[in-house]
């Protein structure tokens, strides 16, 4: 985690800022999605980051631009955020919808086992 994370930030940082490349976005979430998808813990815990970027970022453009002239830049940026956030609840339950598939058939091939010992 502790080299997983600033390199996800920083391609998740260009892609804000930059282009919004969904495949990259992808590519720089998947581990982090994967680590907290198998901790089991809820989607809030893992990408309570999101939301607070958001925050953060309009609080330090609030404080730059007392015009308001870069609102419509602020909005896109918001939005792009929002997009990741989806994005990334979207990956995490894929995840665990995989992760419950491999326990059930994992269950499935115990119980037969079992039954194949009794006969």
């Amino acid at each position: 985690m502790g080299t997983m994370i600033p390199k996800m930030l920083e391609i998740l940082f260009d892609q804000i800022f930059g282009e919004m490349d969904g495949d990259k976005i992808g590519a720089a979430l998947e581990d982090y999605i994967k680590f907290w998808a198998v901790q089991d813990c809820p989607p809030s815990r893992a990408f309570v980051f999101l939301p607070r970027l958001r925050e953060l970022l309009r609080a330090a453009a609030e404080k730059r631009d007392q015009n308001g002239e870069g609102e419509a830049e602020l909005t896109i940026i918001e939005d792009r955020i929002i997009d990741i956030l989806q994005r990334s609840f979207d990956m995490y339950m894929k995840c665990r919808d995989k992760i419950h598939t491999l326990r059930i058939n994992e269950f499935k091939k115990r119980a037969f086992r079992v039954l194949e010992n009794i006969q």
